[in-house]
């Protein structure tokens, strides 16, 4: 039995999925039911209740579950005091994002930090912002680069200010707004506005921007995610408004022909993108040098022109600033 083993099993009991639990570890769905299958019979006893959905511990596994968080949390104390000292640039560092950011900022970076930090391997994760927020309150998660600004929380956060992204207007080519080479913002109807699911942090941006936060929008408008906001435009459902990576990601190719992506007349609105940390996490200098690779290496085309409307903190226009103490 190895510390591994432990934390496997509590990342199971937490997610309650093989799948979200094998996600969660970077490992293979495989190599996760291996493990607990060896740690139950190293044991001598069964931990889960196998064909549960979600999968549920036993009676006996939950004694297990407190004493492993307990072990995996002393453990993790002596490796911080290890890091402390010797600050070196090693391991693995969990990043979390949203999945408006995550697909279409990663791929240009991950190349970069590998190269940068030889030492250093990033396990991307990605989920909604209040998840997140909760998985690096507890430590579970290193580092998130979402969309500013955050809800604020009873904790203590470093935010670095890294770039801001321009937003488009996706449009079906037979859309009246096709003869408009830029779009203002009172060009957007609402009433053609399709959105994304309100838990989706982009609903509300999108709304601030040219919409009506007072507005119910029907079943048939709302999309789970932008994939599907593309396809509902692509068959003439609505406009979009959406992030500019998005329109620089090849994975959208097959859009080609059935949307046209229109920038917003100046000022274009944007939305400001910051790397979150815990203010005593121990690898924060790591962190601030990741920062600034970012800052380098977002396209220039994520810059709005001067007097956009972005979304930010005031206090966020400093490099660092304490979520805590706004």
């Amino acid at each position: 039995m190895t510390l591994q083993d432990l934390r496997y099993l509590v990342a199971l009991a937490e997610k309650g999925s093989f799948v979200r639990a094998a996600e969660f570890c970077c490992i293979g769905q495989s190599t996760l039911s291996t493990q607990i299958i060896k740690l139950e019979g190293f044991l001598g006893v069964r931990l889960f209740e196998r064909g549960k959905h979600p999968v549920r511990l036993t009676l006996f596994g939950e004694q297990i579950l407190k004493k492993a968080q307990a072990a995996i949390s002393n453990a993790n104390e002596i490796k911080q005091l290890a890091k402390q000292h010797n600050d070196l640039l090693v391991g693995i560092v969990r990043l979390g994002s949203v999945p408006t950011l995550a697909p279409f900022l990663f791929p240009h970076l991950l190349s970069e930090f590998r190269a940068r930090f030889l030492g250093l391997r990033i396990c991307p994760f990605e989920d909604y912002t209040d998840h997140l927020l909760e998985q690096l309150r507890q430590f579970r998660l290193d580092a998130l680069l979402v969309p500013l600004p955050l809800p604020l929380h009873n904790h203590d956060f470093e935010v670095m200010e890294l770039f801001k992204e321009s937003f488009v207007v996706a449009l079906s080519p037979h859309s009246m707004l096709m003869e408009n080479h830029e779009i203002t913002v009172e060009d957007v109807n609402c009433d053609e506005l399709l959105v994304l699911e309100k838990r989706n942090c982009m609903h509300d941006q999108v709304l601030a921007i040219c919409g009506d936060s007072n507005i119910k929008y029907p079943e048939d408008r709302i999309a789970s995610s932008i994939p599907n906001l593309l396809s509902m435009v692509s068959v003439g459902k609505g406009i979009a408004v959406i992030p500019q990576f998005v329109d620089q990601n090849e994975v959208f190719s097959r859009y080609a022909g059935t949307v046209v992506f229109r920038p917003f007349a100046s000022p274009r609105p944007a939305r400001a993108i910051g790397l979150v940390w815990p203010r005593g996490s121990q690898i924060k200098k790591m962190l601030r040098s990741f920062g600034e690779l970012v800052r380098m290496s977002a396209p220039k085309w994520s810059e709005p022109e001067p007097g956009g409307t972005f979304f930010s903190q005031d206090a966020a226009l400093r490099p660092e600033y304490n979520i805590h103490q706004q």
